[in-house]
């Protein structure tokens, strides 16, 4: 093997080393579909309904400093078994969407969107929702869903 060649090799083997490496260091035994680098150890865990479809995955949220940085299919939940579709491995996603809703927002005498409280927010669906029903009948309102929420949610919507 020619000098030249032979520092090449080197080159790459210390190339294996650096920072990226580090980033990408996974626990012993925590390799495969699903494990999170060590850099991403979560220091809470809790579990979520998947929001994408109405089949009910069970989804472990994994959290560090009471925020949401990862996830994985809970292991021993029937529905989905630990296992999550392309659309569940992503559920997180809507957390980081830059135009993602925060707060309700109302608008104000002037028209425009202002912040309220969740109580606010609430008693004025409330009462619009009522003063629509009160005025054209009960049959009078609707709503325009997706299947990317929970069937308990979509009983709801139907049960109003």
């Amino acid at each position: 093997m020619t000098g030249s060649r032979r520092r090449s090799l080197a080159n790459l083997v210390v190339a294996r080393h650096g920072r990226l490496s580090d980033e990408l260091t996974c626990r012993p035994g925590g390799f495969g579909l699903g494990q999170v680098p060590a850099r991403l150890a979560p220091d809470a865990l809790t579990s979520m309904v998947c929001g994408y479809c109405s089949v009910g995955c069970s989804l472990d949220v994994h959290l560090r400093n009471g925020e949401a940085v990862n996830l994985s299919p809970t292991d021993d939940y029937p529905v989905n078994q630990g296992r999550a579709c392309p659309k569940g491995w992503e559920a997180l996603a809507p957390l980081r969407a830059d135009d993602r809703a925060t707060q309700p927002l109302l608008r104000d005498e002037k028209g425009r969107l202002a912040p309220v409280g969740w109580d606010v927010a609430l008693r004025a669906f409330v009462s619009r929702f009522k003063a629509v029903q009160a005025e054209h009948g009960p049959a009078s309102m609707a709503f325009l869903s997706t299947g990317q929420i929970v069937t308990e949610e979509m009983a709801l919507l139907g049960a109003l």
